[in-house]
């Protein structure tokens, strides 16, 4: 008797999402990044991996059997050139780093992590099974999480980071690399990652990111405009400069919570409370209390600097034809979006070229008072036969603008000669106006012991006290030396951080491979809110998306959030202005804080009477009022 069976399967709420970036620098050099994005609608539990659809399965088994709640693995040729280059989408260490939050409740964190590194080894055929607690850390202020987190209160005892500063990334990395993705190699934007092409640069850089985000972002209605001072609540991230530009001592803030960076934004309740966000709780903390549903997130990076020199090229001219070695054949058929981006921004003040062909769209995006345009390709709305490529043609040849370093950067040395004593000396620049906070980490080997009496900080021929200093002395093949700072550099400084080690004997059998090479240590890790956004090409926190940076429509409702976040206290004392606001001194805040932030089609509302509240403000206005 014929039987009839009938499968039926569940839909599956995944998207992938591939974009590339290709961003001509100062210097001459193009810098391209991928970024192919997986987004799935799952709850975060161990069984959801057992069935996967766009989401690597693989991958997927790993971080359910070790309890990962947010993952971060980078593997880096090369060093990048913050000075002259500005800032990556995502920085990395040379060599291979990798930091992850387990799940609370997590039993031996160590032996969890000893095992978890030994399965990631296997799965991106990478040295990650030499790191064990002799080079490993848990730091308390650096490496917070980037995803949703269950509770407001962060216990680092769950954070691992580690570097292999030796490893070399090879093709063997990115061909298990590349089969994490759900088109492969085979077709869409991967296509482009020949090796061939990619270990011939300046710098390259593959990175793998997952984490717990959001589902769906909380209305402006959801959220309690009543806040008392130093209530935790989420603001739109796009006026963080201006804000911090304005305000940055509050009266009357609890001193235990003095050591941290902290961001000061400004929210109406009579006229004014203010609300503070900690360095402790990250960007997506802020979003617990309102986050009913959560997602996961995979984001796989590559990061490459090309030199055109080097290339052979014999100018500037650029295309993607010469900088991979083919053309693109059309999108990942699995895709949702499969997007091409050009940066612009040079052309307007440093040597113009011409896009062939003409790009169909060009965005917008203002991020910290600066303004960066991209042309768009859709791939998956283009009618490709054949290859298709895009290639730059500039109008004179070999013409390079005068970058201007980022914000903050940051250059270290070895001091000292023989065999018995050095010195590692970190120097730190900060160009901006105002003073600045960072955190500042140093995980050194334990064959290296470095003296914490030896410590000197020093910045303009003064000597600088930390804020907050965490030390933990190493212990020989057991564990590394820890030394975590909190500073805050001074305007326009050069801060120099110096400590002294020593040298020891080791067995023969504990020298690495080529011992003619020295001892790597691993980099130094810098943590600052940037107050502007000058040479940044990162990623909102919030964003999954290349796309999240273009800037959207307001509409009544967020247009009145964005004038809430732009009231000032003129009684408020700040190091920018040593007495209460007169007219010199707003004059000089309109001009150098509140104009370069404010995106185009802004409206702002002055009030002079303090004690007003926002509806009083608003009844002297009918068509504001109306509007809002």
């Amino acid at each position: 008797m014929p039987m009839l069976s009938l499968w039926v399967s569940a839909p599956q709420h995944d998207y992938f999402d591939e974009e590339l970036l290709l961003k001509p620098l100062p210097s001459g050099h193009v810098y391209a990044y991928f970024q192919f994005t997986t987004l799935w609608d799952v709850q975060f539990e161990a069984s959801s991996f057992q069935h996967c659809h766009l989401f690597p399965r693989a991958l997927g088994e790993i971080i359910s059997r070790y309890n990962v709640q947010e993952l971060h693995i980078s593997l880096t040729e090369g060093l990048w050139r913050h000075e002259t280059w500005g800032y990556p989408v995502h920085d990395a260490a040379p060599g291979a780093e990798l930091w992850t939050w387990f799940k609370e409740g997590t039993e031996n964190i160590d032996k969890t992590w000893k095992e978890l590194t030994g399965a990631l080894s296997g799965l991106l055929c990478v040295s990650l099974n030499f790191i064990d607690t002799s080079n490993s850390l848990n730091p308390e202020f650096t490496f917070q999480p980037t995803g949703v987190v269950s509770s407001t209160s962060v216990n680092s005892s769950y954070l691992r980071y580690a570097t292999l500063p030796r490893e070399i990334v090879c093709t063997e990395n990115l061909t298990p690399w590349k089969k994490l993705l759900p088109c492969d190699a085979k077709k869409g934007l991967s296509t482009l990652l020949n090796a061939g092409y990619i270990h011939n640069t300046n710098y390259h850089s593959l990175g793998l990111h997952m984490r717990p985000v959001c589902r769906s972002s909380p209305s402006l209605e959801e959220l309690n405009p009543e806040i008392e001072v130093g209530t935790l609540q989420h603001l739109s991230s796009s006026y963080l400069s201006l804000i911090e530009c304005a305000i940055e001592k509050i009266p009357n803030i609890d001193m235990k919570m003095s050591w941290s960076p902290v961001l000061l934004k400004v929210k109406p309740i009579s006229i004014l409370k203010v609300i503070i966000k900690t360095w402790n709780h990250g960007f997506q903390h802020l979003q617990n209390t309102n986050c009913s549903q959560m997602s996961m997130e995979l984001r796989q990076t590559v990061s490459l600097v090309y030199d055109m020199v080097i290339l052979g090229t014999g100018n500037q001219d650029w295309s993607i034809k010469k900088l991979f070695g083919i053309g693109l054949s059309g999108a990942c058929p699995l895709a949702t979006m499969s997007n091409v981006y050009i940066d612009t921004t040079l052309n307007e003040t440093g040597a113009s070229f011409q896009l062939n062909p003409i790009p169909p769209a060009v965005i917008t995006s203002i991020r910290g008072g600066y303004e960066s345009k991209f042309a768009v390709y859709d791939i998956k709305a283009l009618d490709i036969e054949g290859m298709f490529n895009i290639a730059a043609f500039y109008s004179s040849p070999r013409v390079y603008g005068v970058n201007l370093p980022p914000v903050l950067h940051a250059n270290r040395y070895i001091v000292g000669y023989g065999q018995e004593h050095g010195g590692i000396v970190t120097k730190l620049h900060n160009g901006h106006w105002k003073a600045l906070d960072i955190i500042y980490l140093e995980n050194i080997p334990w064959f290296i012991p470095i003296y914490l009496h030896t410590l000197k900080i020093v910045s303009n021929g003064m000597e600088i006290k930390p804020l907050l200093k965490r030390y933990i002395p190493g212990k020989a093949r057991t564990r590394p030396y820890y030394l975590e700072v909190v500073l805050r550099l001074p305007p326009r400084s050069m801060t120099e951080i110096s400590i002294d080690f020593d040298y020891v004997f080791l067995k023969w059998q504990e020298y690495p491979p080529d011992a003619n090479h020295g001892f790597y240590i691993g980099a130094a890790v810098i943590t600052a809110m940037l107050p502007v956004g000058r040479n940044y090409t990162g990623l909102p926190q919030d964003g999954s998306t290349i796309t999240s940076r273009k800037m959207k429509v307001l509409d009544k409702e967020q247009l009145l959030y964005m004038l809430e976040e732009l009231l000032y206290d003129s009684t408020l004392l700040s190091q920018d202005y040593y007495s209460e606001m007169n007219s010199l001194n707003h004059t000089t805040w309109l001009k150098e804080c509140l104009i370069p932030n404010l995106p185009p089609s802004s409206i702002v509302v002055q009030g002079s009477a303090l004690n007003h509240s926002v509806s009083d403000i608003f009844k002297g206005s009918a068509w504001l009022a109306e509007l809002v």
